[in-house]
């Protein structure tokens, strides 16, 4: 027996035996004398089954999708305006990023001692907690969360769970909060802002052609040196590395975009170093990491160009994502339609969501990574869609928008069921509703341009995909003045 879409199969007969595979496929034998079916079972712990007849369904299993975002004061900015009740609260600079547990379909937000947690959604749903943490239960049906907020009635049902950590009036708070008991994302660098100089990574696999990578790198270098201040002003440091080679390779760390030139091409792909079989998966969740625990360049703001031909086996990502998240570091992953080994692509389109970056899939046939590095992000949501409809984005709270552009991933794979996407807003100078199409540049990932410098209200998007299946698109606004 065999289900599709994902569901899984469940097997049973007139006895009221029955079992629940994890998998889309059950097999059984049948005995011609006995007319009874022996069910093969994979796992040499379990124990052996007959049924007197074989019947069987397909059940779906409700995924929990609900959207839950950890804020602080530097990227909050997307989420609340200055009629918010707690907007002095939020925009603090002592505002610190909660920490995310999740397990099933529960999600927990904690802060350290000497904050508390604030909990709010899109329609202007609020609490405070005296508690350090909260927790929802995501909803499949609805996609929403129900909080206990402390009300003696019903569970609070909140769209989102929008989470900061506010100073607490009542205690002192620490200047630097650390956990021993969960290492990942109660430090935050309190000396990181927007405008402080850092350091852009280029990181890629080894399972590149070196003659394909070099040639890409060779219009990357005369692309990004062509307007050299644009790299001063945004960096001070740089850094490469190779991966997934089965001896690891150092992070090589310079101080010129030049010797960043020399040292990749001295450590071009070299097959004689790669892992030579499909069944391993990718270490650059590994590399990642390694680069977030250096002390040789700045990490604040830094940002990683990672070019992967090879999928990770890894799906818990939750102390990665801490790590990102503490030093507001953005990867920008460019990901193969044809990898070379591995199984989970999808970890690196949920990596990216997470930590304000974005999942580019490309078609290997033809493509062009040829854009900025120096661009700043300055608003980041990622809004789950379905289908055909609409949903109204968070304003960017920014009074200028001129050399701003809307950058979008539309799937968490090579492009397969987006028909189109449309932004609209209205110029603060204007009365009329502005819609724009996405121009797309790859294969899930597109651009709409702003052509006026005024600010931006009623933003809203506009989607149509021929399937039914929830997604998280990346919605992200880029300065590049």
């Amino acid at each position: 027996m065999y289900c599709e879409n994902g569901s899984s199969v469940l097997t049973f007969d007139d006895t009221g035996l029955g079992k629940m595979y994890n998998s889309p496929i059950a097999t059984g034998e049948c005995d011609p004398t006995t007319r009874q079916v022996t069910m093969l079972i994979q796992d040499p712990s379990e124990n052996e089954f007959t049924y007197t007849q074989l019947l069987g369904t397909c059940l779906v299993k409700e995924k929990c999708e609900c959207t839950a975002i950890a804020l602080d004061s530097l990227n909050i900015g997307g989420f609340i305006d200055s009629t918010s009740p707690f907007y002095s609260q939020m925009m603090s600079s002592d505002s610190k990023l909660p920490f995310i547990s999740v397990s099933g379909c529960t999600t927990s937000m904690i802060c350290a001692s000497g904050y508390s947690l604030l909990l709010f959604d899109d329609t202007g749903l609020g609490k405070v907690f005296e508690t350090l943490s909260a927790s929802g239960q995501c909803i499949a049906k609805t996609n929403k969360w129900k909080v206990d907020t402390g009300s003696r009635v019903r569970l609070t049902t909140f769209n989102q769970m929008y989470g900061i950590c506010v100073v607490n009036d009542s205690e002192t708070p620490p200047a630097v909060s650390t956990s021993t008991t969960i290492p990942t994302t109660t430090t935050v660098d309190t000396n990181c802002t927007p405008s402080t100089l850092t350091t852009l990574a280029y990181a890629y696999s080894n399972d590149w052609d070196a003659q394909d990578f070099l040639n890409f790198w060779n219009v990357e270098h005369s692309f990004q040196s062509y307007n050299p201040q644009n790299l001063d002003k945004s960096w001070i440091k740089y850094a490469n590395i190779r991966f997934d080679t089965v001896n690891e390779d150092s992070i090589q760390y310079h101080n010129t975009y030049d010797e960043l030139d020399l040292s990749i091409k001295d450590h071009l792909p070299d097959p004689s170093l790669g892992f030579n079989t499909t069944a391993t998966g990718s270490d650059i969740l590994k590399i990642i990491e390694k680069f977030a625990d250096n002390t040789q360049a700045p990490l604040c703001g830094a940002r990683m160009i990672i070019f992967v031909k090879r999928y990770p086996n890894e799906v818990n990502i939750d102390r990665l994502v801490g790590k990102l998240r503490e030093h507001h570091i953005s990867l920008h992953i460019y990901v193969t339609d044809t990898p070379k080994g591995g199984l989970h692509s999808e970890t690196l389109y949920n990596l990216a969501s997470r930590t304000n970056g974005m999942c580019i899939f490309y078609n290997e046939a033809g493509y062009d990574f040829r854009w900025s590095r120096s661009q700043k992000l300055f608003y980041a949501v990622n809004p789950k869609v379905s289908g055909r409809g609409s949903v109204q984005l968070p304003v960017p709270q920014k009074e200028s928008m001129a050399g701003s552009e809307f950058h979008l991933v539309v799937e968490d794979g090579p492009r397969k069921f987006f028909e189109n996407v449309k932004l609209s807003w209205i110029y603060s100078s204007w009365s009329e509703t502005m819609v724009e199409a996405i121009q797309m540049y790859s294969t899930n990932y597109g651009v709409i341009m702003l052509w006026k410098g005024d600010s931006l209200s009623n933003l809203s998007m506009q989607y149509d995909y021929s399937d039914e299946k929830v997604r998280t698109v990346q919605v992200r606004l880029y300065d590049y003045s």
